[in-house]
């Protein structure tokens, strides 16, 4: 069984940002790379006339091929067990960031988008229809005003801190302003993190 954070509340139940996958047990695996090799070779023996010599080579052919299934198993082993410190790493910076905010973004200074939220997916969903992931293609599926997509570039180009008022319509067609900051971040160089909180002070019926 292994733990992977995911953002996908459809299929996270229990609302905890991890969810858990079932695989075959080690043990069990191992003896399938044995049963498999073993089962080659005998059929390989079994039609070269069971001659002795080639019954020995078959047999040292076997060691082979289950050693090397045992190897390249423990490899596949060793760059999961990497994918999962990984995953949990990204799954409490996801949750850090997001703290007291509507939603969050991680973009890189030539616009493109490397990390949303579920935040983000609801309030952009025009944006979510679209194949595009850069902040253009999120500037034309949400209609952004010109001057705030000027401010947004600015601060990619300028890698400064920035903070602006994000005019959205909400499903009643009401005006809400979304308070946004824009900040660098250190390390790696040239990524940039985006989050969002609804101002409940500022809405404006149409």
């Amino acid at each position: 069984m292994v733990v992977r954070f995911t953002d996908n509340i459809l299929n996270n139940i229990e609302q905890g940002g991890f969810i858990t996958r079932q695989r075959i047990p080690k043990s069990l695996q191992i003896a399938a790379f044995f049963v498999v090799a073993f089962i080659l070779i005998a059929l390989a023996s079994y039609f070269s006339n069971g001659r002795q010599e080639n019954l020995i080579f078959f047999l040292f052919l076997f060691f082979i091929i289950a050693g090397l299934g045992v190897a390249n198993y423990s490899f596949i082993t060793i760059a999961r067990r990497h994918i999962n410190i990984a995953e949990f790493q990204n799954a409490i910076f996801a949750s850090a960031v997001q703290i007291d905010t509507n939603f969050c973004m991680v973009m890189y200074k030539d616009g493109s988008i490397v990390y949303i939220n579920q935040g983000f997916q609801d309030m952009f969903p025009a944006f979510m229809q679209t194949d595009s992931r850069t902040v253009y293609g999120l500037f034309k599926a949400e209609n952004f005003p010109s001057h705030i997509q000027t401010q947004i570039l600015h601060a990619l180009e300028k890698n400064i801190h920035t903070e602006l008022l994000l005019p959205l319509s909400d499903i009643h067609g009401n005006i809400v302003n979304i308070a946004v900051k824009i900040d660098a971040i250190n390390r790696p160089f040239g990524y940039f993190i985006m989050r969002g909180k609804q101002n409940a002070f500022s809405h404006a019926h149409q």
